[in-house]
């Protein structure tokens, strides 16, 4: 079902979500990024989830015992810590929230107000569907950003000699570590 949006069609409220089939681009890796617009008919009474796909990533409105907050999840072998906007959601108010997953933090920002958490580790994947908007929202312009380029943090570098010398070769030691997901198909 399509209703107005903020820039031309939107997915109105819906008894179900709508399920995207899994695909390569859509699971979660140091890169993701999910853009979108929602609006609320009502405040939430439990706790819906605007774009999700399960065993990888979540955005929701928590219930209201946790504030009808706006939230960003990434399972990393678990689901917490999420980030939060810090604002309960309102009826009829239109919010643009970019979330985003770099491999290290993750980032929410809600009308222009971000909120960012230290979050990193490896996700499990998972082959289900995304599941986009559902009962009492208006979803638009959602768009979903997954490079998957690779992510190293470099860490404890070392040098061989205490002064670089121009021009002279110097060994450097560091620990590597490959946030990206698991490299398949490799000889």
């Amino acid at each position: 079902r399509f209703v107005p949006g903020v820039v031309g069609q939107a997915l109105g409220p819906v008894a179900d979500p709508v399920l995207v089939p899994d695909s390569e681009a859509l699971r979660l890796a140091p890169g993701f990024h999910l853009d979108c617009r929602v609006r609320f008919d009502s405040v939430p009474a439990g706790m819906p989830t605007i774009v999700a796909k399960d065993g990888e990533y979540m955005l929701r409105v928590d219930p209201p015992n946790e504030g009808s907050d706006l939230s960003f999840f990434v399972n990393l072998g678990g689901w917490e810590p999420r980030v939060q906007a810090g604002v309960a959601v309102r009826p009829h108010e239109w919010y643009r929230i970019q979330a985003h997953w770099d491999g290290l933090a993750l980032t929410l920002e809600v009308n222009g107000v971000q909120s960012r958490i230290a979050r990193s580790g490896r996700c499990p994947g998972s082959t289900n569907p995304v599941l986009l908007g559902g009962p009492g929202m208006t979803l638009d312009e959602v768009r979903l950003d997954n490079p998957r380029r690779p992510a190293l943090r470099v860490a404890h570098v070392t040098q061989e000699h205490a002064i670089i010398r121009a021009g002279s070769t110097e060994t450097l030691t560091a620990v590597l570590q490959n946030l990206s997901q698991a490299v398949t198909g490799a000889a």
